[in-house]
């Protein structure tokens, strides 16, 4: 009597299920802020806040039972970093990466690996300049014929325009 929704159905009624508790949880902050406004409650009384401070880090706050508050996430952001709190968790993710290319190329590895990327194109060039010496002369003799077969169909083609006028 019972079927299983089919798995097109079942992402249908889930993306149904989220929508209907987004709109609950935007219209229940709403309204406890307009009560919060209208009986001149602290902030704080609220069921999700979004705080953000002076020193640019925002914190996030729920509310619970028996006026308890549970803090979420503390985002934070400095010149070098940007650091997020979850809980008792914290991580930090670098804005500003460093690089010093001085100190790389005074290192010996480097001066070795330069070298040998020289040598590599030095050798690659002088290869290209021989293939190039050798395919030359047929490239030229190719190059004449062509243009002797372009001027014979040149001439040919003011012949039969002379015939017709």
């Amino acid at each position: 009597m019972l079927q299983r929704a089919v798995a097109t159905d079942t992402k249908l009624i889930i993306k149904g299920l989220i929508i209907l508790l987004t709109i609950v949880a935007v219209g229940v902050g709403i309204v406890e802020y307009q009560m919060a406004a209208l009986t001149q409650r602290p902030v704080n009384e609220r069921l999700f806040y979004m705080e953000n401070k002076a020193d640019h880090s925002y914190l996030t706050y729920i509310s619970g039972a028996f006026d308890r508050i549970y803090p979420g996430t503390a985002v934070s952001l400095s010149e070098q970093e940007l650091a997020v709190t979850i809980g008792q968790h914290s991580f930090q993710l670098p804005i500003k990466i460093k690089s010093e290319f001085k100190r790389i190329q005074e290192r010996q590895w480097f001066a070795i690996w330069h070298k040998q990327f020289v040598d590599e194109a030095l050798k690659t060039k002088e290869t290209l300049w021989r293939y190039w010496k050798q395919i030359k002369p047929y490239l030229e003799t190719v190059s004449q014929k062509l243009k002797a077969k372009s001027r014979q169909a040149i001439e040919k083609l003011e012949e039969t325009v002379r015939e017709y006028r």
